[in-house]
């Protein structure tokens, strides 16, 4: 599976949209799992800017922690 340019923590103090680019993301992780794909390219961006914040850092590992860890 290849997702590209997630530019994860896109105005992510934003009240309406700041969870969207976590939400795709997961997105992606869960339909990854899901099909039991082999491996994910991440092309482009993962982050928003080059020097992400601690929150989105975090709100990233707990992401793939969920998804990519573990048996299956």
């Amino acid at each position: 599976m290849i997702s590209s340019d997630n530019h994860l923590g896109y105005k992510d103090k934003h009240p309406i949209i700041g969870e969207d680019s976590y939400n795709a993301f997961e997105e992606v992780l869960r339909t990854a799992k899901e099909q039991k794909v082999d491996f994910v390219i991440l092309g482009g961006d993962l982050f928003m800017d080059a020097t992400p914040s601690i929150n989105c850092l975090y709100k990233t590992t707990n992401l793939l922690s969920k998804y990519i860890y573990g048996s299956g």
